[in-house]
């Protein structure tokens, strides 16, 4: 995060909101990525990424990209599969993003060091583990019992699937509103 300033910024900002002024700012980055973890840095930063780039004006993409990266992630852990639970939040993060900021997926995926099999399957360039993964996810998200899900070597029962999804909608329902607020704390 110290590599890109405007996070350490944002970061710096929710830390002073939460404990008052800061007097040595590397340390108190370091103390506070510390304090929320891996997962809750990465919760943070996606949210932010997400409401700050966002070029839609409204939150419902982002809000749904966050949603979806919490369920992936959610999935993974219930699943028998070599996708790092991290990846999976990251993998759904991502499958809206260039909706969310504008910028085509080669273009976002330039930037970014990713598995080359995650990067073909955001540009539905790929049948493989990943693709699975996302379609799992949407056609989940859309409510239809009619439709086949995609084979993700899931261990969770669909009543334990459902209750995930319903537990990551209301994580996404807490995190937006509180934006505005210190969101590290909750996290």
């Amino acid at each position: 995060m110290a590599e890109d300033p405007i996070l350490t910024q944002a970061f710096l900002r929710q830390i002073s909101q939460i404990n008052g002024p800061v007097d040595d700012p590397e340390r108190e980055v370091r103390r506070g990525m510390v304090s929320v973890g891996t997962d809750g840095l990465r919760r943070w930063a996606g949210l932010t990424l997400l409401r700050q780039g966002n070029v839609t004006g409204k939150d419902e993409l982002p809000r749904r990209a966050y949603q979806r990266g919490l369920f992936l992630q959610g999935l993974v852990e219930g699943s028998d599969t070599r996708i790092q639970p991290g990846q999976g939040f990251f993998l759904g993060l991502t499958s809206l993003l260039d909706r969310t900021i504008g910028v085509g997926t080669a273009e976002l995926a330039e930037g970014v060091d990713m598995d080359p099999e995650m990067e073909a399957a955001l540009m539905g360039r790929a049948e493989n583990a990943w693709s699975r993964l996302l379609q799992f996810a949407a056609i989940y998200e859309m409510g239809n019992d009619r439709l086949i899900l995609p084979d993700i070597a899931l261990r969770l029962s669909p009543r334990d699937t459902a209750a995930l999804y319903t537990r990551c909608a209301a994580e996404t329902d807490e995190a937006f509103p509180r934006m505005d607020r210190p969101v590290l704390r909750a996290l």
